[in-house]
C-alpha cells in the first residue's frame, strides 16, 4: 500500500484478513485499536478522531501497519507483538516468557481488595506471578501493604521486576520451584493468591491457536494424571504461612472446581467459596486458614 493510504483503510483490512484468526468482530476491532495507539502514539479518542478525518499515514506507519498484521495473521498474541499490555489499570511490559493476563485475573484482584479492605497493612504472597500482574496490582491498590512473589521462571521474574521497577512499586521477588521446595523464613500471610497451571492436555482442542502457538506451556499445562498438583502443593503449604483468619485464593480449571473444592475441605479449610466470572464460568475460589 503506498503512502497516502487512510487509516480508515487498514481498520477494514484488520476486520476483513484476520477473520480466520479472530471470529469476533468487536476482537478484531479491539486488536485494531491497540495496534493503531500504539503505530500512531495516540490516545484512543486521539484515534477516533483521526478515523473520522480519514486520516493519511506516512509511509513508515503503513509499514509497521503490515508487519503487525502479517504476524497476527500467523496467529501471534498482540500483546507479544506490542510488548505490552494493560491489567486492573496497570500498563505492563511483557515477553514470551510470560503468560498474557486475562479479564479473567482482573476479577480475582479485584475480588480480594474487596475482601481485606480492613485489613491496614495485610501481607500478601503471589505464587507463580508471571509479568507480576497480580502482586503489582494489589500493591498499586494497597499501597501499606507488604507483598512477595513467587515464580520459577527466571524469565518471568526479571520481567515482573521490570514492571514493579516502571512503576516504582516494592515487592519481594522469589525465583523457586514450589513443586521442588517452598522459600524457607517467609512471614505469616494475610493473603495467598495463585493462579498456577491448570489445563490438561486433552484440553488443548477448546484453546486459541494464538496461546497454544506462543504462550508458555509451562505456565498454562499440567499432566492428566495429576491436574490438581499445584493447588495440592500450595493448599498443604499454606496451612502453615496463613495468619490467623487469613485466606487462600485460587484461579482454577472451571472444570475441576469440585475437585478443587474438595481437597481444600479435605485440606481443612473454612468455608471454601466458589466464584463464576463474567463469563459464568467457575473461575476463583477462596478458602479460609483454620488456624484460629
Amino acid at each position: 500500500m503506498d503512502e497516502h493510504v487512510e487509516l480508515t483503510q487498514w481498520k477494514t483490512r484488520f476486520q476483513e484478513e484476520l477473520q480466520k484468526v479472530y471470529s469476533q468482530a468487536r476482537e478484531r476491532e479491539e486488536i485494531f485499536f491497540l495496534t493503531a495507539t500504539h503505530v500512531l502514539q495516540l490516545s484512543k479518542t486521539e484515534l477516533r478522531m483521526a478515523l473520522f478525518e480519514k486520516r493519511a499515514l506516512r509511509s513508515a506507519q503503513s509499514r509497521s501497519f503490515e508487519y503487525l498484521l502479517s504476524e497476527l495473521k500467523n496467529y501471534k498474541p498482540i500483546q507479544y507483538l506490542l510488548g505490552e499490555t494493560f491489567f486492573y489499570n496497570i500498563h505492563l511490559k511483557l515477553d514470551e516468557n510470560v503468560l498474557i493476563p486475562r479479564a479473567e485475573t482482573e476479577e480475582l484482584v479485584h475480588w480480594i481488595l474487596l475482601e481485606i479492605s480492613s485489613i491496614s497493612r495485610p501481607r500478601i504472597l503471589d505464587i507463580g506471578t508471571g509479568s507480576g500482574c497480580i502482586a503489582l496490582s494489589l500493591k498499586k491498590q494497597l499501597p501499606q501493604s507488604e507483598i512477595y512473589a513467587i515464580d520459577s521462571s527466571c524469565g518471568s521474574i526479571k520481567c515482573a521486576q521490570k514492571n514493579a521497577h516502571l512503576h516504582d512499586l516494592h515487592v519481594h521477588f522469589i525465583q523457586t520451584d514450589i513443586l521442588k521446595k517452598f522459600p524457607e523464613n517467609l512471614p505469616l500471610f494475610d493473603v495467598i493468591v495463585s493462579n498456577p497451571p491448570y489445563v490438561r492436555p486433552s484440553e488443548k482442542d477448546l484453546m486459541s491457536k494464538s496461546v497454544l502457538k506462543y504462550e508458555p506451556e509451562t505456565a498454562l499445562f499440567v499432566t492428566e494424571e495429576h491436574p490438581l498438583i499445584f493447588y495440592q502443593k500450595i493448599s498443604t503449604w499454606s496451612l502453615s504461612k496463613l495468619a490467623r483468619q487469613g485466606a487462600l485464593y485460587f484461579e482454577i480449571n472451571q472444570y475441576l472446581s469440585e475437585e478443587i473444592l474438595d481437597l481444600l475441605k479435605k485440606s481443612g479449610y473454612k468455608n471454601p467459596q466458589l466464584k463464576n466470572d463474567m463469563q459464568d464460568a467457575a473461575r476463583m475460589v477462596k478458602a479460609i486458614s483454620p488456624n484460629f
